[in-house]
């Protein structure tokens, strides 16, 4: 399909010619590159009829770039942060996650060292999804950013009463116990967003990369538009590319020519993702999968100097991988999509486990915050929570039961329901409901499913 008809303010051409664009695959940067008699040749849209379209474009285009354009030192002013509702995490960050920025979370998705769990996830990262979920719709002065949320799935079903059971603790606390700085009506305020998030989450299912491209290129813009949205979340960005791009193929298309052809759509979803973050000031929120890393063998760094080895993507990517202060050791992971994504994304969080006892969130790279990082568990009232100077959380719990999870507990087969980081468990609602929640979102969230 022909971008043309994204150009903003551009006088609408007849569904004719939008056909014979569409046919030939014309884009807008063609119009703007090629010759008049090329675009007749390949589209059999008479001279008069290109020469009037490409005007139309050169004018619309020639008008936007009049407009004023924020300098990045100008955009930095209006960057807002969205808390993970845990102060330790928020300054390991910088402040939380920034809006008008795309921000990666990556890390391990299976649990190895328990066959019990052989098939859930271990790590966490669609559990921060979805306390960001929440804390989004609390307002700017509980860390919040008042307003509603995109998720965009690819691998599992939205978990409503995760959601739920986050949400309904949030209330239960601000209610018995209001932060004494914040003013009475924010905190008001704090609690019917939070009882209603339900409406203002709009979930999307996306099962390939067309479905995908679709939504991200067509569909976000709109719904940006039309409601106060402070959040996109892809979950994840990875497993539609893996689909397509890491299978065996009969076609006659090389394996370079389809790690080429990745690469273009990643800038291509990055870049569409940042612009929209940076007109409709929104954070954006990419989880990634995570690849073994290997260590070369001695035979192969044996023919190489030392200046080959400093110039080697092997060892230069350590910076940007998250493995400069590891030990590679077997089983040590590092983020899948290569360098082409590294580049396209702001910063990079990596959920890291050390042994079966311990796991750390870390800052790999960030423009607002040194990289450095911290143990981690996660609560089943609230998600993650940092460990440092703590060994659990204190318990909000009126009846005194504490429902926290240390690092290496082993839950319960009804309690994991719940907390499962990326609900790969392949449960449904009512498999959920079975699970001991209590309550549940006010209404559905909006799933748009393609």
């Amino acid at each position: 399909m022909s971008d043309i008809i994204l150009v903003p303010s551009l006088p609408q051409p007849s569904s004719r010619i939008l056909q014979a664009l569409d046919n030939a695959g014309i884009q807008t940067v063609d119009l703007l590159t090629l010759d008049v008699f090329e675009i007749h040749r390949r589209t059999q849209l008479s001279i008069i009829d290109i020469q009037r379209l490409v005007k139309d474009v050169i004018s619309t285009l020639s008008h936007s770039a009049e407009k004023e354009v924020k300098t990045a030192e100008q955009r930095s002013g209006d960057v807002a942060f969205l808390s993970t509702g845990d102060a330790k995490i928020d300054q390991l960050l910088g402040g939380g996650f920034p809006t008008s920025y795309l921000t990666e979370i990556t890390g391990e998705r299976l649990v190895t060292f328990s066959s019990r769990f052989s098939h859930c996830s271990g790590l966490g990262k669609s559990q921060l999804c979805l306390q960001l979920c929440i804390q989004a719709h609390l307002p700017r002065s509980l860390g919040g950013l008042c307003a509603g949320v995109i998720y965009i799935g690819t691998e599992s079903s939205l978990a409503t009463p995760r959601l739920s059971q986050i949400a309904s603790h949030l209330i239960s606390k601000l209610t018995n116990s209001p932060p004494v700085n914040i003013p009475a009506e924010d905190v008001e305020k704090a609690i019917a967003s939070l009882e209603a998030c339900g409406d203002r989450i709009f979930y999307y299912h996306c099962s390939d990369l067309e479905a995908q491209e679709h939504i991200v290129t067509y569909q976000l813009p709109v719904v940006l538009e039309r409601f106060s949205i402070g959040l996109i979340i892809l979950d994840s960005v990875t497993a539609n590319y893996r689909g397509e791009f890491d299978r065996v193929t009969t076609s006659s298309q090389k394996p370079g020519a389809q790690m080429a052809q990745r690469s273009k759509d990643l800038r291509k979803l990055a870049g569409t993702l940042k612009d929209l973050a940076i007109r409709e000031n929104v954070a954006v929120v990419a989880v990634n999968q995570v690849l073994d890393a290997f260590k070369r063998s001695s035979s192969q760094a044996v023919n190489s100097s030392q200046e080959e080895e400093l110039l080697a993507l092997d060892y230069q990517a350590k910076w940007f991988d998250g493995l400069m202060e590891e030990t590679l050791v077997e089983g040590t992971k590092r983020p899948a999509l290569g360098l082409v994504w590294t580049n396209l994304i702001t910063s990079r969080i990596m959920l890291v486990r050390d042994n079966p006892m311990q796991t750390r969130i870390k800052l790999v790279f960030s423009p607002f915050a040194k990289s450095g990082s911290l143990p981690y568990a996660i609560s089943g009232h609230t998600g993650l929570y940092a460990l440092e100077g703590r060994e659990i959380l204190d318990n909000d719990d009126a009846d005194g039961v504490a429902l926290e999870a240390v690092p290496g507990e082993l839950w319960t087969d009804e309690s994991w329901k719940i907390i499962s980081s990326d609900f790969d468990l392949g449960t449904d609602d009512i498999e959920f409901a079975e699970a001991n929640t209590s309550e549940h979102l006010s209404q559905t969230p909006n799933v748009l499913e393609c």
